[in-house]
């Protein structure tokens, strides 16, 4: 009888006592991850509302206090680079850490595609993703995925471009480098920044503005509704064969194409606004960073009435505004029409791109510390190396070449160059594999 009364009073207390919740955290932080220096460094989570929560990084210590959603967040001070160390967050322990600087890359599949998609053909690249790299780390675009050490495993799944970039840049800067993806193939830029981006956009909105009038909507809708109705029929024959075919182990025949849907002015086509934004970015969002680099533009931006650079410029914009931590660089490569490339046939898709003006021109209305560049020396199928990679560690330096306008005074330039593994700069025919190389 005095035993179960013991063990009721033990239960009673128990529920007494204020339940403490495991401090959660973005998939940001995790073991090997990269802490950017020479900056304030947020670290953030959930626990239990009101809970109080205690961040130790070397010999830094924050504390704070859960608000009543059990939201959180402190700053590290700035930090000087190198590691590892340990960061401990309430009773979560984080080991090998590094300091340095942190990349993100976005756009579509020219950032998106892994490194052993190229490796065949590229024996630079095959060489250095063949090595591990103590002092670059790696974090994929998936919900579930962690930072990671840099080996010939997990460098072979890594953005070719962002691979080829942070090792070169690791090498030259000396520092610990950090690079993390959010990019899918074939996507609009539409898709990479929030509604809310989008929509409190004066230059987006004063585009449209002056696009609307002559839009025919109504005869394009028209249009696509009785294109939609043949394909549902082309569609409806050729199921069957096809299923016959692969139940027979013939060559399946090609189903037919459906036609793209038809949106309003200032509306997708298809998709909604920041579908990719809110998936790929939002969990990077707040963390420290050096910059942004971006490789998008064939698929435009599929906002009726909106254009691609005044869409980046509402993208830059909003990024900048939703990280919080000023004008970071961002550098972006916009591939030219082939028509710009002598000796190189336009394929079927390459005569929708647009031809570039000047870099100078196309980046000027955007911001500063932005670059966009568009060199007659390349074609928009090989995927460019990045160089001189330290010119973000010299302030207001400003590499310059034979086919780029200088930099305006506090830019920071980006320099695409795409080349063989010798070294050379060319264009490769659009039928084939692209190539990356490292300097």
């Amino acid at each position: 009888m005095h035993r179960n009364s013991a063990v009721l009073l033990v239960g009673l207390l128990a529920l007494a006592l204020p339940a403490r919740a495991e401090i959660k955290l973005s998939k940001v932080f995790s073991p090997h991850m990269v802490l950017q220096r020479g900056m304030p460094a947020p670290i953030w989570g959930t626990a239990n509302p009101l809970e109080k929560v205690v961040v130790t990084f070397r010999d830094q210590t924050k504390e704070t206090t859960a608000d009543d959603k059990g939201m959180w967040s402190v700053k590290l001070d700035p930090l000087t680079p190198g590691g590892p160390d340990v960061l401990k967050i309430g009773e979560k322990t984080i080991e090998d850490v590094l300091v340095g600087d942190v990349w993100v890359g976005s756009g579509q599949s020219n950032m998106d595609m892994p490194v052993l998609s190229y490796v065949s053909n590229d024996p630079v690249l095959a060489r250095n993703a063949g090595q591990s790299h103590p002092k670059l780390r790696l974090l994929l675009k998936g919900a579930t995925d962690t930072w990671q050490l840099s080996t010939p495993e997990t460098n072979s799944h890594m953005s070719a471009l962002l691979f080829s970039f942070g090792q070169d840049l690791q090498s030259k800067i000396e520092v610990p480098v950090g690079i993390m993806v959010g990019a899918v193939g074939g996507t609009p830029s539409g898709f990479w920044l929030s509604e809310r981006m989008y929509r409190d956009d004066a230059a987006c909105a004063e585009e449209v503005k002056a696009f609307a009038p002559g839009y025919p909507y109504e005869a394009l809708q028209k249009k696509y509704l009785e294109e939609k109705a043949a394909y549902d029929k082309a569609f409806a024959e050729w199921k069957p064969l096809a299923e016959a075919a692969k139940k027979e182990g013939q060559e399946v025949p090609k189903p037919p194409r459906a036609p793209i849907s038809v949106g309003r002015a200032g509306e997708t086509n298809f998709g909604k606004v920041g579908q990719l934004f809110e998936a790929f970015i939002r969990p990077y969002v707040g963390y420290a960073i050096k910059g942004v680099l971006w490789d998008q533009g064939e698929s435009k931006t599929n906002i009726v009435g909106v254009g691609q650079v005044t869409l980046m410029g509402a993208l830059i914009r909003g990024w900048r505004q939703d990280w919080g931590q000023g004008d970071f660089p961002s550098c972006m490569w916009k591939s030219p029409a082939a028509a710009a490339v002598p000796g190189i046939t336009p394929n079927r898709r390459l005569p929708k791109l647009t031809r570039l003006p000047p870099p100078g021109d196309l980046a000027a209305p955007l911001m500063p510390t932005t670059a966009m560049w568009s060199s007659p020396e390349s074609c928009s199928i090989p995927t460019p190396t990045w160089s001189p990679l330290p010119i973000w560690d010299r302030g207001s330096t400003h590499p310059t070449s034979p086919a780029m306008a200088p930099a305006p005074p506090g830019w920071l330039w980006a320099r695409l160059m795409a080349r063989t593994s010798n070294g050379s700069a060319r264009c490769m025919p659009p039928t084939k594999s692209p190539t990356i190389t490292s300097l």
